[in-house]
């Protein structure tokens, strides 16, 4: 199983830089490599180039996070209007345990469940539920939910 604290599921949104700069600047190598494309990680907050090694074409590129969106030529990057904006945290990361509640007047009821997905407050998300039968062993159901809080998930009605 992979750890999941290490492996993010990365919401990249691409950013198209070829209309900065020409041609020329795109096939030039400078210290071994040459720039591809650029990328904003929107969760990391964090610009990628990515890179191809001029020594070995037939490599695939490779991604190097830079410190700013500047580009050598002294263009800068347009990002996106997600990148720019203040993006809600991840509340529940797939996975991960979460709360299941339901709850009305008179009633609350909790189970713990896994999340199947990462999401943000109220984003709808599928929890996996486990649970120990004597007849046929384990029985796993799945529920839609709510994202409330950190790792609170209200079952949807």
């Amino acid at each position: 199983m992979l750890n999941l604290t290490s492996v993010r599921i990365l919401t990249i949104a691409s950013v198209t830089a070829l209309s900065s700069f020409g041609a020329s600047a795109q096939s030039a190598c400078s210290s071994g490599y040459r720039v591809v494309a650029h990328r904003y990680d929107a969760e990391l907050r964090k610009t990628w180039e990515m890179r191809q090694d001029c020594t070995h074409p037939g490599w695939p590129a490779y991604s190097v996070a830079v410190a700013n969106p500047v580009l050598l030529s002294g263009n800068s990057i347009s990002l996106p209007l997600a990148a720019t904006s203040n993006l809600r945290p991840l509340l529940v990361r797939a996975g991960e345990p979460v709360r299941v509640w339901s709850q009305d007047a008179a009633s609350r009821i909790e189970i713990t469940g896994i999340a199947e997905q990462s999401a943000r407050l109220d984003e709808r998300i599928n929890v996996r539920l486990s649970r120990q039968t004597e007849e046929s062993g384990l029985r796993i159901q799945h529920i839609a939910g709510i994202v409330r809080g950190a790792n609170e998930v209200e079952i949807a009605q």
